[in-house]
């Protein structure tokens, strides 16, 4: 038998370092929340995690990728945390029910949303898989929603009829957020672009 290896070290250090990474992001998303911004420096987020950049840098590779983490997580912990108990209560029985409850949530936080949709055009593969799984609770409630429009669909056809819906989401978001519109007016300006996409869906246009 060898000699007995003492990992409690190394176990420590693990969990220290857990600890650390959480730390940090922590301190970036509640200097979003502050509406801090753009105006964040990885020296302030350092000083504030009691952490050198350097460290900062060792973790998450770059202010950009704190930042998507951020972003991210709080996605997750905030927006998916409100979907999963509405849609436990029924909330959700149309798109547009759906769609005002999005609506609202992703224009009450301007700098979140915009920092997003502007990430989406440079993502990694690796965070680009982080997002759509962020993501995905929000796309299963459409795609339930979309279905019982369209049941006769293929799986395809669904995702293709998702792909259009949600690009043209993002477009009418960001003009929202330029023109300042509220959830109900963006809601005007998307419902017309979803309805023809989800009677192209039915009429099998897709397939």
């Amino acid at each position: 038998m060898g000699p007995d290896i003492d990992i409690s070290g190394q176990s420590s250090r693990l969990r220290g370092g857990a600890e650390t990474r959480e730390r940090i992001l922590r301190c970036m998303i509640d200097m979003i929340e502050r509406g801090l911004g753009e105006e964040i420096q990885l020296r302030d987020v350092a000083r504030e995690a009691g952490v050198s950049a350097a460290l900062i840098i060792r973790y998450f590779g770059s202010k950009s990728d704190l930042l998507f983490e951020s972003l991210t997580t709080r996605m997750e912990e905030t927006f998916n945390a409100q979907l999963a108990a509405k849609e436990s209560r029924g909330a959700f029985k149309s798109l547009d029910d759906l769609c005002k409850f999005a609506l609202a949530a992703d224009l009450e936080s301007p700098y979140r949303t915009v920092s997003l949709m502007e990430m989406t055009w440079r993502l990694r593969p690796e965070q680009d898989e982080r997002l759509r799984q962020a993501m995905e609770p929000r796309m299963a409630i459409v795609r339930r929603l979309m279905r019982a429009k369209a049941s006769k669909a293929g799986d395809v056809a669904l995702d293709t009829a998702l792909a259009m819906a949600s690009t043209s989401y993002a477009e009418v978001l960001r003009m929202a957020l330029v023109h300042g519109w509220t959830p109900a007016q963006a809601l005007d300006h998307y419902k017309p672009i979803r309805d023809k996409i989800v009677a192209a869906l039915a009429a099998g246009a897709f397939d």
